[in-house]
């Protein structure tokens, strides 16, 4: 079943890495309806030890602080609830 949804996020990844544009691809964990609590994890590294959650708010805070952070450009960050 996740097999198509995988190759799908592989080829939009790839789509998104050979553009000209400056982007940042942010993977977070499964979304929940909680309220913003301000803490958020990150990383370049992949998946985040015992990331398993996070509440929309706290995703909306993150992308919005990543669109200004240059150090974010050209990465691959992992989130979590922190």
């Amino acid at each position: 079943m996740l097999r198509n949804a995988f190759a799908d996020l592989r080829a939009m990844e790839a789509a998104i890495r050979a553009s000209e544009l400056q982007w940042t691809i942010v993977r977070p964990p499964r979304l929940t309806e909680g309220p913003a609590t301000g803490r958020v994890r990150f990383s370049k590294h992949g998946a985040l030890r015992g990331g398993f959650v996070i509440s929309r708010a706290d995703v909306a805070t993150f992308l919005l602080d990543a669109a200004e952070d240059t150090a974010l450009i050209g990465e691959t960050v992992g989130i979590a609830r922190g």
